[in-house]
């Protein structure tokens, strides 16, 4: 298993240009046997169409936006989320089940109950990214980071002591950055547990030490933050460029 220091390492720039299709990536064996974690990131087109991809209950809750622009988001995502998935469990889009725990987490189902593909989406302005993984839990977030942010507000509400004794450590020019990171590990490490942000409110969660999780950080050269969270350690995390056109 990898130390904490390698395992929460803040991976300075992120290549999302590796292509290959999600067929060819799924039956990697190093994806089968469960040794590493697979991310992909698409971007947000002006203009989208996937017909008889998504749930009747999908196109509700795409209709229920009042601005075109995010009905156009929410449809993509879970488009490219079912086509994803699809290519990992060998079967039509359309024909994906899923299902959510109490808290709310979605969960893919097959014929005996929980399909071994685990999944975490997140999208933040026009990026998609999708995590997936074989027989572990898993969550992902991703977010832009904005300088204009009101980060020291969000931390003092959602961050834990040691959390914000972290924060306020640290260079005043790097406690933006850090700010991120802190807040995709501990997004992602609830996720990964199923509680999502119903978790914050719970006294001492810090996403410093995130005990029984494998955090794997990073900050691509488009100016976005993310954190990759496993319950079961992997050797990689490998990052693809999903292209619908």
């Amino acid at each position: 298993m990898r130390n904490k220091e390698q395992s929460q390492a803040w991976v300075q720039t992120v290549c999302w240009g590796q292509r290959c299709l999600p067929t060819e990536a799924a039956s990697q064996e190093e994806f089968r046997t469960g040794d590493e974690v697979h991310i992909w990131s698409a971007t947000v087109p002006s203009h989208f169409s996937c017909a008889g991809v998504l749930s009747a209950e999908e196109n509700r809750a795409a209709a229920s936006f009042v601005f075109p622009r995010d009905q156009l988001r929410y449809r993509f995502s879970h488009s490219i989320l079912r086509l994803l998935l699809s290519a990992y469990a060998c079967c039509e889009p359309a024909s994906l089940a899923f299902g959510k725990n109490r808290f709310g987490k979605p969960f893919l189902r097959s014929e005996n109950g929980r399909s071994p593909l685990q999944f975490s989406m997140s999208h933040s302005r026009e990026t998609v990214c999708v995590a997936i993984a074989m027989d572990r839990a898993i969550g992902l977030d991703i977010e832009y980071v904005d300088p204009v942010f009101a980060w020291p507000e969000v931390a003092e509400a959602v961050f834990s002591c040691d959390e914000q004794r972290h924060l306020a450590a640290l260079p005043q020019h790097e406690r933006l950055s850090a700010f991120f990171r802190l807040w995709t590990q501990k997004e992602a490490w609830l996720k990964a547990e199923g509680t999502g942000l119903g978790g914050l409110g719970q006294t001492g969660r810090n996403a410093i030490t995130a005990e029984g999780y494998q955090l794997h950080s990073f900050f691509d050269e488009n100016g976005y933050a993310g954190t990759v969270a496993v319950g079961t350690p992997v050797s990689a995390f490998r990052f693809f460029q999903y292209s619908w056109v």
